[in-house]
């Protein structure tokens, strides 16, 4: 069965307190890259919850955070 990746889900952070997930296309390869498909993935209580808090560890002058996924 062929696949067609051309878009991806991204939790974006577009400021504190806020999370979205989002759909976005996927920028073709350049010859020194590979394409990996996820059978499972979860968000992380740490890094997510830092962005998703606005935690001091973040840096927020470049919003939005992103996590692809």
């Amino acid at each position: 069965m062929e696949r067609n990746y051309t878009e991806s889900k991204n939790i974006v952070f577009p400021e504190r307190g806020r999370a979205e997930l989002i759909t976005e296309p996927v920028a073709e390869l350049k010859p020194d890259e590979v394409l990996v498909e996820l059978a499972v993935s979860t968000t992380s209580s740490g890094t997510e919850r830092a962005n998703l808090l606005g935690s001091d560890t973040v840096d927020w002058t470049k919003p939005p955070r992103e996590c692809i996924f």
